[in-house]
């Protein structure tokens, strides 16, 4: 990986991809013509061991390597329908790429951070130790990503049975990681989920 200026005067990340992360990239997109790029990536890792030069590639071609690596990386985040307009808008951006295609916002049910849900509702718990239930029920994961020194940096991010209840939002600390937001109106149902799950352990 490095950094370059991006088109728009902004630096941009560019990774480079060796041939088994390009085709795991594009086999797990489910993007229109994820089918043809893994086509032309294969075509390029066999001319490379015959010694044929490839030819130039186009910046189309760039865009849609690009698109796919968000539309994968948006799936296995779970990303919410807004975190991935502010991703594709953030792509088009640094290439300097028209975004009036994408909408403005997205019609969403409100959601709030779970310490000022359990403010509202009165709970004495910590979001910490609603966090330890979420995660002990399957409801909540934990991932993990690299450091920009090579460290390991974890974050949170609601599961496929976790979304019922809120949605992953881009972390506002960075852009790499998700913010799990919980849904106002789900809440209670939530809550009542947590406190049953802690009152069955307390027991037990």
């Amino acid at each position: 990986m490095e950094q370059t200026p991006g088109e728009s005067g902004r630096p941009s990340e560019v990774f480079y991809l060796d041939e088994f992360a390009s085709l795991k990239v594009t086999v797990k997109s489910e993007a229109a013509k994820a089918d043809e790029i893994t086509d032309e990536i294969i075509q390029v890792f066999i001319d490379a061991r015959k010694g044929v030069k490839p030819a130039d590639s186009s910046s189309q071609y760039v865009y849609d390597v690009e698109f796919q690596v968000a539309e994968v990386a948006a799936r296995m985040l779970r990303m919410s329908d807004t975190s991935k307009i502010r991703m594709l808008a953030s792509i088009c951006e640094i290439k300097g790429v028209p975004s009036t295609f994408l909408p403005v916002y997205v019609d969403e049910p409100l959601v709030r951070a779970m310490t000022a849900l359990l403010k509202e509702h009165g709970s004495s718990l910590s979001a910490k130790a609603a966090n330890l239930a979420l995660l002990d029920m399957g409801l909540l994961e934990e991932l993990e990503r690299k450091g920009s020194k090579g460290d390991i940096k974890r974050f949170k991010s609601l599961t496929e049975k976790g979304v019922r209840y809120g949605r992953n939002e881009t972390s506002p600390q960075n852009p790499r990681e998700t913010q799990p937001l919980y849904f106002v109106d789900r809440f209670p149902e939530l809550l009542e989920l947590i406190e049953t799950h802690l009152a069955k352990n307390k027991a037990a």
